[in-house]
């Protein structure tokens, strides 16, 4: 829904209407045109999900035994490890895929492998943008972060508390907000 809405927006915020009822009219698509889309692309996640669930499951039966091969447990660990980057890539495709939707207007399928090939075709600049999109994002924690310590700061020294230093409950504000933003 948010992928059509700025697609709509995107391509009639010049026109007369100057994108009003983007946010209506993609949830209008959702629920008329792509909910197979949404339905299949959520199966897709949640078998890759189930597949983890149960091999963790196999896993920990497998740690319970003394008996067990070394070159077992690092197969385990590294199967263990292939499992989580599978489902990551298999959520990555799959937002890739649900923009593709909004964008194209296609099923599911198509418009997965319309991702893909962008994808491919546009590495370096994926790769790039998402570097410079964590490095903006942490800048903007730690910016946060400065706020409510000044905040917390200047609301303990101007009202009268009962606090023999605002150091450790600046700390700990500064840490939560740290926590929630990054």
């Amino acid at each position: 829904m948010i992928g059509a809405s700025a697609c709509i927006w995107y391509f009639e915020v010049s026109s007369d209407t100057k994108g009003a009822g983007t946010i209506r009219r993609a949830a209008w698509w959702l629920v008329r045109y792509h909910w197979g889309s949404v339905a299949f692309g959520s199966f897709v996640i949640a078998v890759c999900q189930f597949l983890r669930l149960c091999f963790e499951y196999y896993r920990q039966k497998m740690s319970t035994l003394d008996k067990a091969l070394p070159w077992v447990k690092v197969l385990t660990a590294l199967t263990s490890y292939l499992l989580y980057l599978l489902e990551k890539c298999v959520k990555y495709m799959t937002k890739n895929a649900y923009i593709q939707v909004a964008l194209t207007n296609k099923s599911f399928c198509p418009s997965a492998v319309a991702a893909f090939c962008l994808i491919l075709k546009n590495a370096h600049r994926f790769g790039f943008t998402a570097s410079i999109g964590k490095i903006y994002l942490m800048f903007g924690a730690v910016f946060c972060t400065v706020i409510i310590g000044f905040g917390t700061y200047g609301f303990l020294t101007e009202y009268d508390m009962q606090i023999n230093s605002p150091v450790p409950v600046i700390f700990v504000n500064c840490f939560i907000s740290l926590v929630i933003c990054a």
